[in-house]
């Protein structure tokens, strides 16, 4: 995994929902997430990574592995 989208992804979501750590199987909606969070959350990765990080994934799997999988996805499409 890119070692900068494993940065950028554990800050900003430590950072927006409040907690010390990143574990894998944490559900971002679960540990109090919001819509606006949520949109706090993408602009940080979007600037972090230079992606357009889509809602609908943050949606359909709020997990931080499913998060940080997307982003390494979408930042290997942008560089390749």
């Amino acid at each position: 995994m890119s070692e900068l989208a494993e940065e950028t992804v554990r800050a900003a979501w430590c950072e927006v929902l409040g907690v010390g750590e990143a574990a894998e199987d944490q559900n971002f909606f679960d540990l109090g997430g919001d819509s606006l969070m949520a949109i706090i959350f993408m602009e940080r990765i979007e600037s972090g990574l230079g992606i357009d990080f889509p809602m609908q994934a943050l949606l359909m799997d709020g997990e931080y592995r499913a998060v940080l999988a997307e982003c390494v996805a979408l930042r290997a499409q942008t560089q390749g």
